[in-house]
């Protein structure tokens, strides 16, 4: 069917519109939002980071977790070079309180919002040594003293409440992902919440240790074993090459 004239200019102009809808979304997405999750995640007070810490850590222990299998010889060597790690770097070892889980396979460490931090016996027994397993906790605390949790989470929610607002009730799907967000699991940090902390944690290697080499090291055996370049298209992580030229071009600054 051929468009009257009319018909065409209406269509031109609506599809205008949804274009400079959709060049304010992004940056209402890439900037706004960002700087507003900065702001009020500021203004929490620090009672609420704690109580959604620890029921994160109960509901991951009712649906996910099983106590950690880790000899309590192991536990405890770990637990005290991360406290060493801790103290060197005049941080609070109340503050960042270290959970060992047994999570089936799963190669993983993670932050709560009250700073505890989540090892898996599997990424216990994996990585090579003990500098590479401080890396990867370092890079957890890196999220915690930036307060990359709770700004996601608001960032998040934020969003979803714009979308409704815009198109109408999302239903079920955005409480499911705002709830997510709460729980802090199914939601990934963004690619530059990533190297940031990336950063954070191969610096502080840096000043203990002269080199930050043990965070390279340990992000090519979790990129390996977790096969996380393979989704890379649909991640909010950057590659391992990625990282990793990060990582050395702060060594060369």
């Amino acid at each position: 069917m051929k468009l009257s004239e009319k018909q065409q200019q209406w269509l031109f102009i609506a599809i205008a519109v949804l274009l400079g809808l959709s060049v304010v979304g992004y940056r209402a997405y890439t900037a706004l939002l960002p700087a507003a999750s900065t702001y009020i995640a500021e203004k929490i007070p620090e009672s609420v980071y704690q109580t959604i810490g620890e029921s994160s850590l109960e509901s991951f222990d009712e649906s996910e977790f099983l106590p950690s299998k880790l000899a309590a010889e192991q536990q405890e060597r770990v637990r005290t070079s991360y406290q060493g790690l801790l103290k060197n770097l005049s941080l609070s070892i109340e503050d960042y309180p270290l959970h060992f889980r047994y999570w089936s396979d799963q190669m993983n460490a993670f932050a709560l919002m009250d700073g505890s931090i989540i090892v898996t016996d599997s990424l216990v027994a994996k990585l090579g040594n003990e500098q590479q397993l401080m890396a990867v906790l370092l890079h957890e605390v890196g999220h915690v003293q930036h307060n990359h949790l709770m700004e996601n989470t608001i960032r998040v929610s934020l969003f979803y409440i714009t979308m409704s607002l815009m198109f109408g009730d999302v239903g079920v799907v955005s409480d499911l992902l705002i709830e997510g967000s709460t729980l802090g699991l199914n939601l990934s940090y963004s690619r530059d919440f990533e190297k940031e902390a990336d950063a954070y944690a191969a610096q502080k290697l840096e000043e203990l240790y002269g080199s930050n080499e043990a965070m390279i090291e340990a992000l090519k055996i979790l990129y390996e074993q977790n096969d996380l370049e393979t989704f890379h298209w649909a991640s909010t992580h950057p590659t391992f090459a990625e990282r990793k030229t990060s990582i050395e071009n702060l060594a060369n600054d």
